[in-house]
């Protein structure tokens, strides 16, 4: 060959395009006397990438292709090579480097020995597809300016969270995402669409991203599918843009497969965190009938997030040991428990004279009981004249409840909402409720729910009418609340006349309450959750977590608990 260095120009030599040029191109007396035959090689093609670089383009231009591979591989092998921090967490130094380091670089040097035997790097589809593997390895390994620093000792945090609910009405979203904001850690929440809210804005220092998908509540188990899967491509597509925008996902449920939204960060290494609020299959059997096989396919997507999650919260200790049934995966327990912010602790208010004022609030759905509550309000008025409900929240139980105060006439001593009430205003409308009321049926869901409205209620002062499961039954003993067992038009009316005629039993219930939550208040749970954040962060030496007294007897509090907070419950999916 007479230019070893430059070669002869793309195009000349051995592939399809020198072909089509001059299909007698392996004739021509640059490459040889007689043509390109050396060693007796003597052919119309050339199937060697590396043959047609060196002809065409010379020794630096092969040197360049090289050094141009070499460039490109260079960050992730010597991310992939990383050694683990000594000074973070126990979590950060087990965790190894993500797999997509070693693909990428792995793709690269089969390709280089491939093109050895054949063009395929001059193939239209195999170097895009090559790139492609490059591309995404860059965009979740590689760090971009700025980023991939080790955080010193109390930097700011960046976490994304993830919940399929309004996040102005869950009170448990906004009591962590607030937490974390607090001490100056940069938060943001993907969540539902609120009518008429800007497509990003900041409440209470946490920034949210209203997503273009909206609420819905009804009996349509294809709608809620629907609803799930507009949240998730919308989410999925949100995140994968940002693979290394976050230092941990918090992902809420339900459904859990919300937690696939965060696989961009999963593969480039961020941890995930899954909150399981409710278990999805559990509340749609409450819902709908068990469809067979929709049932075990939510059941497998459950467990498949579990898995997928790197470690997992949940709200009480009866629930951890149902999801320890599904994962092995570690569970720490948050309690939903009441924010002191919105509900500080106070002592029973004896309500003014005449007044009687008894009170619901969250998410409004036939298993709810709210028609039983109507229906014994409409026999004490009987009694008791004055006598009111309010009702604050939302969901597909509205218009059942609405139509049934109107065929009883009570519209003028039952007030309904008109639309969703964010968490901000429930607290002001508690002050001069006489009675709170959670008057639920019980079903696979609610028999293992803690309804955070009765620790809201337990807070306030305010004497609470509760339905009996074991969890509440674990927590608050018989001194504390009044239990309708079951709730029923008749319970609810005992127990609404029983307080309603004895104040000094409702004060004596009220302040047995709130004694109990001193051991469930927020102030006691933000540590442990701030400290949850911070291990899997790497960021933080482990922090072991507060021991939890067992119960030696059944007002002995366990602090253990589970989210269901309304008008958006903690899973308010349905």
């Amino acid at each position: 060959m007479h230019r070893p260095l430059l070669g002869y120009g793309t195009g000349q030599f051995g592939g399809y395009v020198a072909y089509q040029n001059n299909p007698k191109w392996n004739e021509d007396p640059r490459f040889g006397p007689g043509g390109f035959n050396l060693h007796g090689f003597y052919t119309e093609t050339v199937d060697s990438f590396w043959i047609h670089l060196g002809v065409e383009t010379g020794a630096l231009g092969a040197i360049a292709y090289l050094a141009w591979l070499f460039l490109l591989c260079r960050p992730l092998l010597r991310q992939a090579r990383r050694r683990p921090d000594p000074a973070a967490g126990r979590v950060a130094r087990r965790r190894a480097p993500p797999p997509v380091y070693a693909w990428a670089v792995a793709s690269v040097a089969a390709s280089v020995l491939i093109a050895f035997l054949a063009i395929a790097l001059e193939d239209p589809l195999y170097p895009a597809l090559l790139f492609t593997v490059l591309g995404i390895a860059w965009a979740l390994g590689v760090p971009e300016h700025g980023r991939g620093r080790t955080r010193g000792p109390g930097e700011p945090l960046r976490v994304g969270m993830l919940i399929i609910s309004e996040y102005e009405a869950n009170a448990r979203v906004r009591r962590e995402a607030e937490a974390l904001a607090a001490r100056g850690d940069d938060v943001t929440v993907l969540a539902l669409d609120r009518r008429g809210a800007p497509r990003v804005e900041m409440i209470d220092g946490v920034r949210v991203v209203h997503l273009r998908v909206r609420k819905y509540r009804g009996d349509s188990t294809l709608a809620y599918v629907q609803l799930y899967g507009a949240f998730f491509i919308a989410a999925t597509w949100w995140m994968i843009r940002r693979p290394r925008a976050f230092d941990v996902v918090h992902a809420h449920t339900m459904p859990e497969a919300v937690v696939f939204a965060a696989v961009a960060q999963k593969i480039a290494g961020v941890p995930v965190l899954l909150d399981v609020h409710d278990l999805t299959y559990q509340l749609f059997a409450s819902k709908f009938r068990d469809r067979g096989l929709i049932m075990r396919g939510i059941k497998l997507t459950t467990r498949a997030a579990l898995a997928f999650a790197d470690e997992v919260l949940t709200v009480h200790e009866p629930y951890a040991e149902t999801v320890r049934t599904l994962t092995g995966r570690r569970i720490t327990i948050v309690l939903n428990s009441a924010d002191e912010r919105l509900f500080p602790p106070r002592a029973y208010r004896e309500p003014p004279p005449g007044e009687v004022l008894f009170s619901y609030h969250g998410l409004i759905a036939p298993r709810h009981g709210l028609d039983n509550v109507v229906e014994a309000l409409a026999e004490l008025r009987r009694e008791v004249p004055g006598a009111r409900l309010q009702v604050l929240g939302s969901g597909d139980g509205l218009g059942q409840v609405r139509a049934r105060v109107a065929e009883l006439g009570l519209a003028d001593a039952v007030s309904l909402p008109d639309g969703v009430v964010p968490i901000t205003a429930i607290p002001p409308a508690l002050e001069r409720v006489t009675c709170g009321v959670v008057p639920s049926k019980l079903d696979p869901w609610t028999n293992e729910v803690l309804p955070t409205k009765l620790l809201e209620y337990a807070s306030l002062g305010i004497p609470v009418i509760t339905f009996r499961n074991h969890v509440i039954a674990r927590y608050f003993p018989d001194d504390a609340v009044t239990y309708v067992d079951p709730a029923t038009p008749e319970t609810l009316l005992a127990a609404m006349r029983t307080l309603t005629a004895d104040p000094d039993l409702a004060r004596r219930r009220a302040e047995r309450a709130s004694a109990v939550m001193t051991e469930l208040c927020w102030n006691s749970q933000r540590p442990v959750y701030l400290a949850l954040i911070d291990r899997m962060s790497g960021n933080a030496p482990q922090v072991p977590a507060p021991r939890r007294p067992q119960p030696a007897a059944p007002a002995t509090l366990v602090p253990a608990q589970r989210a269901v907070h309304d008008p958006a419950p903690a899973g308010d999916g349905l």
